[in-house]
C-alpha cells in the first residue's frame, strides 16, 4: 500500500531527504519526520499527537515507565471513535507490526525490537456499554455501526493509516507487516485475515475469541449450574480436590510427571470417583460430582450442546464468588435486564443464549476458509493453552478442524493430506498446562517471550511465536515446533502443530524441551 497514496491528503516531506538506505534515521532528522507526520491529514481522521521521545523514560498518565528508544509516537482517531497510536523508533527494522490493542507494554516491547508498532481500541470502549446499547437502552443504528466497525472494521482503518504513517516517516514502505493479538484481540486478528487476507503477510493469533457470542454467555455456566444443583456456589477446597485428582489421574499420559495434564483429550476422569472424599469444607457429595461434570461437558439444552466446557486440567481459577462479570454483561445487552445465576433456570439461558448468538453473531471470527489469505502467501500461527479457563480451547481446535475441511475442499486426498495441505500456511499449537493468554498461574510453559504474560511489564525480545511466523514469512521456514517455557519451574517444552503433541522420550532431563519429540495423538 503506497505510504503517500489516496489517504493521504497532505503530508510534507514524504521521504527523501537523508534517511538510511534500511529506513533508519538519525535522531534529528527522525525529530523532523515526526513534526512532519504530525500534519499529515486521512479522510474522517484526526491526528491528535505527534510526539518525538528521545531515548529514555516513557510514562501515560503517571502510571507504569518503561525505558524506549527514541521514536516518535502518534496518536489518531479515525471518526466516530476508533483511536489508535503509532509508535515509530528511529532504529526500524523495515517491519510493521499490529498487536490488536493499545496496550503499552506491548507497544513497548515491540518498539525495543525495531518494530514499527500500532495498537488501538477498535473503535469501541470496554468500559463504556453505551456501545452496544445506547442511551435509551436500544440496539439503534448508531450502536449497529459501532458493533460493525469493531467486528472487522477498525482494525483494517488502523492498519491502513498506520502503513502510511509508517511509509511517510521513514521515506519507504515496510518490508513485511505483521499483526499479532491475544483474546479479544485475538479475535481482531482471526477477523482481519478473514476479511482483508492482503492487509497482512504473517499473523500470530494466540487464545483468540473465535465465537464471541458464544464463549461469553459459557463464562456463566458454572456457577447456573453450581445454583441448580447446590442451591449455592461449591465450596474453594472442593474445586481444588478436583483439580488436584485430575493431575493424579492424568499427569502421566504425555510420558512424564511434571504436575501439567499434556494430552488433554485422553484425560478421561470422572468426578463421580470423589463421592464420599472428605475435604476442609465437607464431604464431596453426588451433587456436587454433577456440577463438575456439567462444567466439563460445557452449556447443553434439551440434549443439544451449546458450546464447550472448562477442559479438564484447567484450574477453576476464573470461578468468579458471585455472577460472572462477562455473562452478565452479556446477558444486560442482550436483553436490557441484571441476570443473578441464583434466581435463573436452565430454560432461560438457553434462550438468552440463542438470542445473543443471533444478535451478536457479528462479532464472532469464524469464518474458516482462510484460502484467500494462503492465496495472498500470508501465513498464520495460532496458538491456545488447554488449561485456559476463560475462552475454552476447545473451539480453536474447532476452528482449524473447520480451516482444514476448507482447504480441503481445494485438494483431494486423506485427512492427513488435507491437514499437511493446511500446514502450509496456517498452524495450529497447543500449549498443555496454560491459562488464558499465559498470564494465568499454570504449570505449562508458554511461547517464550509471550508479550501477554508480563502485563503491565514488557519483556525482553522477540515474542517466539512471532519470531517464527517471520521467520516462515521471511526465510520459508515453518515452524515445526515453538519454543515455550516456564521460568518460575525453570523447564522449557516444545509446542508441538496440531493435532501432534509433545512426548517425552524417556531420556535425557525431562525439564528440556530438547528431550521431547513431537507425536501424532493416537502414537
Amino acid at each position: 500500500m503506497a505510504a503517500c497514496g489516496a489517504l493521504v491528503v497532505t503530508v510534507a516531506g514524504c521521504g527523501g531527504d537523508g534517511g538510511t538506505v534500511d529506513g533508519s534515521l538519525d535522531i534529528e532528522l527522525a525529530r523532523q519526520r515526526c513534526e512532519q507526520v504530525g500534519r499529515l491529514e486521512f479522510e474522517g481522521t484526526v491526528v491528535s499527537a505527534a510526539e518525538f521521545i528521545s531515548s529514555g523514560t516513557f510514562t501515560r498518565d503517571g502510571l507504569t515507565s518503561f525505558e524506549v528508544p527514541a521514536m516518535c509516537r502518534v496518536a489518531m482517531t479515525v471518526s466516530p471513535q476508533n483511536q489508535f497510536e503509532v509508535w515509530l523508533p528511529a532504529q526500524w527494522n523495515e517491519r510493521f507490526l499490529g498487536v490488536g490493542t493499545l496496550v503499552d507494554s506491548l507497544m513497548v516491547q515491540n518498539v525495543r525490537a525495531g518494530f514499527a508498532v500500532a495498537g488501538g481500541s477498535s473503535g469501541v470502549s470496554n468500559g463504556d456499554p453505551t456501545w452496544r446499547r445506547d442511551e435509551n437502552n436500544e440496539v439503534s443504528a448508531k450502536v449497529l455501526d459501532l458493533m460493525e466497525g469493531w467486528s472487522h472494521r477498525a482494525m483494517h482503518q488502523i492498519t491502513v493509516r498506520a502503513k502510511a504513517t509508517t511509509n511517510a516517516f521513514y521515506g519507504k514502505a515496510p518490508d513485511y507487516s505483521y499483526l499479532t493479538g491475544c483474546s479479544g484481540p485475538g479475535r481482531q486478528v482471526m477477523s482481519t485475515a478473514q476479511s482483508y487476507p492482503e492487509d497482512y503477510d504473517g499473523i500470530v493469533a494466540a487464545a483468540p475469541a473465535l465465537y464471541w457470542s458464544r464463549f461469553i454467555p459459557s463464562s456463566g455456566w458454572i456457577q447456573l449450574s453450581m445454583y441448580q444443583e447446590l442451591g449455592k456456589l461449591m465450596e474453594s477446597c472442593k474445586l481444588d480436590l478436583v483439580n488436584e485428582a485430575v493431575v493424579q489421574a492424568c499427569d502421566g499420559l504425555d510420558g512424564v510427571a511434571d504436575g501439567i495434564v499434556g494430552d488433554q483429550r485422553a484425560c478421561l476422569f470422572d468426578p463421580r470417583a470423589l463421592i464420599g472424599r472428605e475435604t476442609g469444607c465437607g464431604t464431596f457429595t453426588a451433587a456436587d460430582a454433577r456440577v463438575i461434570q456439567a462444567t466439563w461437558d460445557g452449556p447443553h439444552h434439551a440434549g443439544s450442546k451449546l458450546w464447550y466446557g472448562l477442559p479438564l486440567g484447567a484450574t477453576f481459577s476464573h470461578v468468579y464468588p458471585g455472577v460472572s462479570p462477562l455473562a452478565a454483561q452479556h446477558f444486560r445487552f442482550v436483553t436490557g435486564l441484571d441476570w443473578d445465576p441464583s434466581s435463573s433456570s436452565y430454560d432461560e439461558f438457553a434462550a438468552v443464549f440463542a438470542q445473543g448468538v443471533e444478535q451478536y453473531g457479528m462479532w464472532d471470527a469464524s469464518d474458516a476458509d482462510l484460502r484467500p489469505f494462503g492465496r495472498a502467501g500470508g501465513k498464520l500461527i495460532m496458538w491456545h493453552g488447554w488449561s485456559d479457563g476463560i475462552i475454552e480451547p476447545e473451539g480453536s481446535v474447532q476452528y482449524y478442524e473447520e480451516l482444514v475441511s476448507a482447504v480441503g475442499q481445494s485438494s483431494s486426498g486423506t485427512r492427513r493430506d488435507q491437514i499437511r495441505a493446511t500446514q502450509e500456511f496456517a498452524r495450529l499449537f497447543m500449549a498443555p498446562g496454560v491459562g488464558h493468554c499465559g498470564p494465568v498461574v499454570a504449570p505449562g510453559a508458554q511461547p517464550t517471550n509471550n508479550p501477554w504474560l508480563g502485563i503491565p511489564n514488557a519483556p525482553e525480545g522477540i515474542d517466539a511465536a512471532l519470531q517464527a511466523v517471520m521467520d516462515w514469512v521471511e526465510k520459508g521456514v515453518p515452524p515445526d515446533r515453538l519454543a515455550a517455557s516456564n521460568a518460575a519451574r525453570g523447564i522449557t517444552r516444545p509446542l508441538c502443530p496440531y493435532p501432534s503433541l509433545a512426548k517425552w522420550t524417556g531420556q535425557g532431563d525431562a525439564a528440556s524441551e530438547a528431550n521431547y519429540v513431537c507425536v501424532q495423538a493416537s502414537d
